[in-house]
Order: C-alpha cells, then structure tokens, then sequence
C-alpha cells in the first residue's frame, strides 16, 4: 500500500520535481478545459443569499460546466450540518436589509426636496427643469414605498421555503459529492496532525514568530478548525484520480491570512 502524504509529511524527492511543480504552478490556470470546479461549504451556502438574477447565473454556470463542479465529502457534511440554520438567517437578514435600505434611499430624496435644516430647492432655484426631476423622484419614490410595504408583508415563509428547496434541488442534482479520503484512518491522521500544527502555529504567533508556514485552516478560531485541512487533502485525492488541476470557488475572504 502506497504511504498517504500529507500536506505536513510531504517532499519533495528529488530537483526535477520541484522544477516540474513550479511550471505547472504557472500554466495551470492557461486551459479552462482543464479546470475542476470544487465549491467550498461557504459558496455553496451563499445560494441561499442571491437574488433571482445572480441564482439564473449561477445555474447557466452550472449548465455549462456540467460533470466538472465537485464538493467533497466534508464540504457535504459541514453543508448539511449548516443549510438550515443559514438559510432561514439570509432569509430573514436579506428582507431587513432590502427594507433597511430602501428607507435609507427614501430619507436621501426627502432631503433633497423638502430638508427644512438645509433646503437643496433653494440652490436650484434657477435650475427649474432639475427641481422639477427632484420632485417626480420624490413622488415616485412615495407610490413605490406604498408598493415595498405590501410585497414585504406577501413575504411568507412558503415563498422562503420554496426557494430553499430550489437551491437544494439545483446542489443536490449537479454537484458531485463523492470525493473522500480512500481509508478513513487518513481522517484521523488528518485531524492529529491539524492539531499538533495549529498549536504550534498559535504559540508562534503568540510569541510574534513566523516559522511554520502557513496551512489550510491555520487562521481559523471556530469548533471545526480542522475543516480546511481535511477538504484540502481531499482535493488531492480528487485532481490525482482525474488527473486534473483544480479551482476551489470559496466565498471565504475574511480569514485571518486568507486562503490556502
């Protein structure tokens, strides 16, 4: 049986092969025909978020991209763990701030028209044809927040759950979760190693020193640290079997140090 290296126990054995893994490094990215598309549980939870433009694209990307967008299995699990709870959160967070900010938008154009503090229609007082658009604006905005009022009291919870039910539709029919780590003693592996690197890392930058290089996940501070480094590993698995390069789609650019 063949030895499973890890991201921590891997090197390189010989010049050539550091040579061969640099000019890859450079053109893996030259054919899209190459390309496998593996979405992170962040990107596949941000569905859940978009509006009925950026969901239709999505689903022509998916389209066109047929047999070629994966998620591995712990993406699939940490997706299941989490669907629910953050698509009933986008539901309920994307309506106040859809209102939230329609309002803010009404407030700019009463303050345009009417602000008796600081009364813009007296700087356009020689400008009729401008005045006049500011009002229409102004009345305009009135008969659509009469509007805004009714569509968010049509809002029910069948219109959320109904759209739920079609991200799942379109992520359970189109992405591939199937790859895994070959044994599952690697999991556990996996996991020892994480630890024994993220600890060592912690104490480094506690003590403001920058020896180990940075690894899937070493920036992360919530229960399930050990995410990223498996996925990462699984990825591996996947592009050695296809014998493809890889491009993880992630909605992830607020971590402490970023990506892999």
């Amino acid at each position: 049986m063949t030895e499973f290296k890890t991201l921590n126990t891997f090197q390189p054995e010989s010049a050539k092969q550091v040579y061969d893994a640099l000019t890859a490094a450079k053109t893996a990215f030259d054919k899209e025909d190459d390309y496998l598309y593996v979405l992170d549980t962040n990107a596949l939870l941000k569905t859940y978020s978009f509006d009925s433009d950026s969901f239709n694209k999505l689903k022509k990307f998916i389209k066109s991209h047929k047999g070629k967008i994966f998620a591995t299995h712990t993406v699939e699990i940490e997706y299941i763990r989490n669907r629910e709870t953050v698509s009933n959160s986008y539901a309920v967070v994307s309506k106040k701030k859809f209102v939230e900010a329609f309002n803010k938008i009404g407030d700019t154009i009463e303050s345009l028209y009417s602000d008796p503090g600081f009364n813009y229609s007296y700087l356009m007082k020689d400008n009729k044809d401008l005045s006049e658009k500011i009002k229409g604006l102004h009345d305009n905005y009135k008969k659509v927040s009469n509007d805004v009022v009714n569509y968010e009291k049509s809002l029910s919870k069948d219109n959320a759950d109904a759209f739920k039910l079609e991200c799942l539709e379109l992520i359970v029919n189109n992405i591939d979760f199937s790859t895994k780590l070959t044994d599952e003693s690697q999991y556990s592996l996996l996991e020892k190693e994480f630890a024994e690197l993220h600890n060592k890392y912690k104490d480094e930058r506690k003590n403001n020193k920058k020896i180990t290089p940075n690894f899937p996940g070493c920036g992360e501070a919530n229960s399930q640290k050990d995410g990223d480094y498996i996925i990462f590993h699984e990825m591996i698995e996947l592009a050695k079997a296809q014998g493809k390069n890889i491009m993880l789609l992630t909605n992830d650019v607020a971590k402490e140090l970023g990506r892999w």
